[in-house]
């Protein structure tokens, strides 16, 4: 079960959605396990019941009760043992970690950390209502409080990242480095480092990410056997390019890619679009 909660106004440079999620395990199923995709997103989780792990190729990530990751770059798994798990997640732009805490964060990607001490004393009022609350929408209103808070201390300045962010978006990842850097018109050097700074990872793997995720929003099939129209729509090479990347991301190659093998990511990737609708929503503000 997914819900999804928009942010508040004064949220929505930095806060695409929040969604919060429930699953239950069966008495036959061991354990719950979802694959997922790379999304171009941070998130700011809550565990609100049970725990869960992540799995990224033979690396298992046990996040803390709260979590704060930056970017994801590898298909990953998402996995419990517990018969309930529930959590609430905001999913923030690539560079709010960066305006929140006015922190570098590189060492957050493909990783988490408890961001306990990156609110400072605000997380510690923000817990015990939380603990406290079992309204799961008044524990959303908490959380949308708390980011909110950390705005108003950190007093962020959006800059040309921001910009370069939007753009890649209205593109749909169809587009290089370079075009970034001729329409905003900086030296590509000074754009690489300012970009990993603030994101975490290279514009160019950014890029690759973000495309990647338009093709999954427009998929509705069950398979991909339409890899040469999907290919040419999506600006690759040849066919042969687009397998290359869309093994890299699943896994597998689209030959042997069934959605229904997958259905978290069948029901936040593919029939909802989920990860993807607040983007398209800003392309619609800039057409």
């Amino acid at each position: 079960m997914i819900k999804i909660f928009p942010p508040n106004d004064s949220l929505k440079n930095f806060v695409l959605f929040f969604h919060m999620f429930h699953w239950t395990k069966k008495k036959s199923d061991p354990i719950i396990k979802h694959r997922c995709l790379p999304t171009g997103c941070s998130f700011l989780g809550f565990q609100r019941e049970g725990s869960m792990q992540v799995v990224i190729e033979n690396l298992i990530i046990h996040p803390s009760k709260y979590y704060l990751n930056a970017q994801t770059t590898v298909p990953y798994f998402m996995q419990t043992h517990t018969n309930n798990f529930k959590a609430m997640v905001a999913c923030l732009k690539p560079t709010s970690i960066y305006h929140l805490f006015k922190i570098n964060p590189t060492e957050l990607v493909d990783a988490s950390q408890n961001p306990r001490d990156l609110f400072g004393d605000l997380f510690n009022e923000f817990e015990s209502k939380f603990l406290e609350e079992q309204n799961p929408f008044r524990q959303f209103l908490l959380v949308q409080r708390l980011i909110t808070d950390q705005i108003k201390r950190a007093d962020p300045k959006l800059n040309m990242i921001d910009i370069a962010i939007d753009y890649i978006i209205i593109k749909e990842g169809k587009l290089k480095v370079k075009d970034l850097v001729s329409y905003l018109n900086v030296s590509e050097r000074h754009f690489q480092k300012k970009f990993k700074s603030v994101v975490g990872i290279t514009p160019y793997t950014y890029i690759q990410i973000i495309r990647i995720n338009f093709i999954f929003s427009y998929l509705r099939s069950t398979n991909l056997k339409d890899c040469k129209n999907i290919s040419a729509f999506s600006n690759f090479y040849d066919v042969a390019h687009f397998s290359k990347v869309f093994k890299n991301f699943m896994g597998i190659p689209p030959s042997e890619f069934n959605i229904d093998e997958f259905p978290f990511l069948k029901l936040t990737a593919v029939e909802q679009a989920l990860w993807i609708t607040p983007f398209q929503a800003l392309m619609e503000k800039h057409h």
